[in-house]
């Protein structure tokens, strides 16, 4: 429930602060004095939107919550501290027509808030409402007035939208991988092409080193052999007549190349090239796959199996779609027969249902009410596979139709009557001039179901009948004491009975407690 509202700078309050109670919460002043702006910065402290040309200045808004668990494990999930409170503050800046949000203090989008809000807070005027047309809240009145008893439904639906999340994932992933199929398998029959194995390159490089000095061995052979005989002529030939002191360094040089001659191979030893150039190619292949794919030999094995992978996940996944559509199928199956079930169980209550809300519209100032029910099958949702859909006419001879259609009074005492059944999932509301234009009897039964109803959810309404106010557990009053400046107090006692008073017309306090009874 909202603890307390605090305003500064907003609008036509300067500064405000407005402190509410759990049950039955009266505001009331005169036509203009700013009741609905109270409402619109609940509003806008709820995520809602702002109208920037309607905000002539920077303002601060704050909103003070009472916590309970589903509120403090929302809180949790965002990451967001939480000690009991839930507190949110909002500062607008028409300069920038920008707005910033804190969430206990954290940084947080309008969106955030609107989203942890939602189904909380039931904001209705004359000209907005929020809920009440929808057709699943609308069902879920009808269930809880009904006592609907889904049974096993809500597991199997719990496990049903898990194995669609599971199924949508992995058909969205499979639907990537087959897109890319052919071109992973271009990639990797490339890479098969070479078999590669592991430490090739660096054996490879190793035997090409080990090859190009025995090459160069052997050519090196090839030339001395070449030369030898020449050579060994020149230097016999020079022997025969060299002085004395040349001569036995040229016998030791004839005794070098003749031990050579006899060490070096013979031109008939084994042709390595053929293999050097096999080596030379195989690593220009090698070579080229890395300039491709922009990664070392290691990264190259590392992608092979990469692709491989991918392309034996494809057939996996496959096989992991096929198995859930068919556990889907058999799941399918047993929901159907549980949303029957339910279904059968809402058809029985329509009727009573119908009057239901028929009897308590005319109670509340309709002359003429026409209520139908109609229940549509849609896709399966938390509490069934159809859903329950209001029609309402306050025309004779105009068919039925969807609450959206009605007017704000109108839609204003229809959530009221839907409230009453005691469906309300929201733990606020707030209802601006629910009873405009309604008689005194009318208005004393409004604000007896608003009372009734206060014993449920914390009810905040605005109101010019005081037949309404007085039966409220706080009464606030919103005076404008300058066409730029309005104020907020609660009335009690004697205070209270002067401002019943004013709100019936008359100026004497003892008149309004005649009137509407009191002590």
């Amino acid at each position: 429930m909202i603890k307390r509202l605090t305003v500064k700078d907003y609008l036509i309050f300067e500064a405000a602060s407005v402190e509410f109670d759990g049950g039955f919460n009266v505001l009331s002043g005169e036509t203009g004095a700013g009741k609905s702006l109270l409402i619109d910065a609940i509003s806008l402290l709820s995520g809602g939107r702002v109208d920037w040309d309607s905000v002539p200045r920077r303002a601060y808004l704050e909103m003070v919550m009472e916590g309970d668990e589903t509120l403090a494990r929302a809180l949790s999930d965002l990451g967001i501290p939480y000690d009991g409170e839930v507190v949110v503050r909002r500062t607008l800046n028409p300069e920038t027509r920008r707005s910033r949000i804190l969430l206990n203090d954290m940084h947080v989008s309008a969106g955030v808030v609107r989203r942890l809000l939602q189904g909380r807070i039931f904001v209705g005027s004359q000209f907005a409402h929020t809920g009440v047309d929808d057709p699943h809240f609308q069902t879920e009145v009808l269930d809880r007035f009904a006592g609907v008893d889904y049974g096993e439904y809500p597991i199997l639906y719990a496990e049903y939208r898990a194995k669609i999340n599971r199924l949508r994932k992995l058909e969205s992933r499979l639907s990537e991988l087959k897109e890319r199929e052919d071109y992973l398998r271009f990639q990797l029959d490339g890479l098969k092409k070479l078999n590669l194995h592991e430490g090739e390159e660096e054996e490879l490089l190793k035997r090409r080193e080990e090859l190009e000095e025995i090459i160069k061995a052997q050519e090196w052979s090839l030339r001395f052999r070449e030369v030898y005989p020449s050579l060994r002529e020149s230097i016999t030939s020079l022997l025969r007549d060299a002085p004395e002191r040349f001569r036995g360094d040229l016998e030791n040089v004839l005794n070098v190349l003749t031990d050579m001659a006899m060490e070096v191979p013979d031109e008939g030893e084994e042709d390595l090239q053929e293999e050097f150039d096999r080596i030379n190619a195989r690593l220009y292949e090698i070579g080229r796959l890395k300039s491709r794919f922009r990664t070392d030999f290691e990264g190259l094995l590392r992608l092979m199996n990469t692709l491989e992978a991918e392309l034996r996940s494809i057939r996996e996944l496959e096989d992991e779609v096929v198995r859930l559509r068919h556990e889907l199928n058999g799941l399918i199956t047993k929901l159907e027969k549980a949303a029957s079930r339910i279904s059968d169980q809402r058809s029985k209550y329509l009727k009573e249902f119908v009057g239901y809300v028929e009897d308590n519209l005319r109670a509340l100032g309709f002359e003429y009410v026409k209520v139908e029910v109609r229940m549509e099958e849609t896709d399966f949702h938390p509490s069934g596979r159809d859903v329950v859909v209001l029609l309402v006419s306050t025309v004779p001879d105009v068919p039925p139709h969807p609450v959206s259609g009605l007017s704000g009074g109108e839609l204003s005492r229809t959530a009221l009557v839907l409230f009453s059944t005691g469906a309300s999932r929201f733990r606020t509301l707030i209802l601006d001039e629910i009873d405009m234009g309604v008689s005194p009897s009318v208005a004393d039964r409004i604000g007896r179901l608003l009372k009734d109803l206060s014993g449920q959810v914390q009810v905040i309404a605005i109101t010019h009948q005081a037949f309404t106010a007085m039966h409220a557990d706080k009464h606030l009053v919103v005076e404008r004491l300058s066409p730029s400046e309005a104020v907020v107090r609660e009335v009690t006692g004697e205070d209270r009975w002067r401002e019943l008073a004013r709100m019936m017309g008359v100026k004497d306090p003892d008149m309004a407690r005649i009137t509407l009874g009191g002590e």
